[in-house]
């Protein structure tokens, strides 16, 4: 079995010494538990910026985005997120967009809601 750290790699479940799956290839991803591995996820994040966001936290395996909106302005976060998607793309990271979430906050007496 060929084991090169990064094509060619292949993983398997093993839940005790006499279950265990077969072998599988894996086709993306920064390989885990490594000294390498965070430096591979900066190369690949680290020129993923998106214009006009201050607050943009990039982590292992999480982004975060935020942004104040005054009274009577509009949100801009939906652009910047479809730009933060592009861009991901181009650099060959996959999103998960069933794993995103939004959580919308306000100080105002008339809209009293909180979503996550």
């Amino acid at each position: 079995m060929d084991f090169d750290f990064l094509s060619n790699r292949k993983r398997r479940v093993k839940l005790g010494n006499d279950c265990q799956s077969e072998w599988s290839n894996v086709h993306a991803g920064v390989p885990q538990g490594t000294k390498l591995g965070p430096w591979l996820f900066a190369i690949k994040v680290d020129d993923i910026n998106v214009p006009g966001v201050d607050d943009f936290w990039r982590h292992v395996d999480d982004s975060t985005m935020s942004e104040s909106v005054g009274k009577n302005d509009s949100s801009l976060l939906q652009s910047h997120v479809n730009v933060f998607t592009e861009k991901s793309i181009e650099n060959g990271m996959e999103l998960k967009e069933t794993k995103c979430k939004e959580l919308r906050i306000s100080f105002s007496s008339s809209n009293k809601f909180f979503t996550l």
